[in-house]
């Protein structure tokens, strides 16, 4: 086998691991939730090399018209990242239900270390389902960030013929980042690199 081909034959067997991860470090991290009788709690904050994942702490990310005493809550989460390579996309995934008048409204904001946005996102998520939003946020490579997501769990006010039954929650909140595509070149070269040293010797 060529040292070409060889060298394809890497970048394809490495490319999925490649685009998916980037290695972070975190810091400044704070996730909270606040319902509307002004009750917070820390949210579960689970960091890997690449990402984060945010489940529920104490109290859990629901309001319901049935169960539950709050009718709204706002979730807030930022944290500030460096990465060893450099990054241009993340990944933003949560899952959650809505039923009846509920809704789960989110937007989310990265910024550079100097404070300039490099990118965003935002809506709205309604009506008798469970749902798994997945939003991409691309943006110019860098290698630090600060980013800043809120999500809003709300029963809105009920109108005649509107079901009682109402629910708005969250599930799980991922966070990953991908790496940009030159990274992806360099890995190739290295490969390549190696094979041929190899075959020299």
């Amino acid at each position: 086998m060529s040292v070409l081909k060889r060298g394809s034959y890497i970048l394809l067997v490495l490319a999925p691991a490649v685009a998916a991860h980037a290695n972070l470090t975190f810091s400044n991290v704070n996730a909270t939730i606040t319902f509307n009788d002004s009750s917070t709690s820390n949210l579960d904050v689970l960091q890997n090399n690449h990402g984060l994942d945010i489940l529920a702490g104490n109290m859990p990310m629901y309001v319901d018209s049935v169960n539950s005493a709050h009718t709204s809550a706002t979730i807030n989460v930022s944290y500030d990242a460096t990465s060893t390579t450099a990054v241009n996309m993340l990944n933003l995934m949560f899952t959650g239900m809505t039923m009846g008048i509920g809704s789960v409204g989110y937007s989310e904001k990265v910024f550079d270390m100097s404070n300039n946005l490099l990118s965003s996102t935002s809506g709205t998520i309604s009506g008798q389902n469970a749902f798994i939003e997945n939003d991409p946020l691309k943006f110019g490579s860098v290698n630090a960030f600060h980013v800043e997501k809120t999500f809003t769990l709300n029963l809105t006010s009920q109108a005649p013929g509107i079901p009682k039954a109402s629910l708005a929650s969250i599930g799980e909140i991922q966070q990953n980042a991908v790496p940009e595509p030159a990274s992806m070149g360099a890995l190739a070269m290295g490969a390549l690199g190696l094979l041929a040293r190899r075959r020299r010797t």
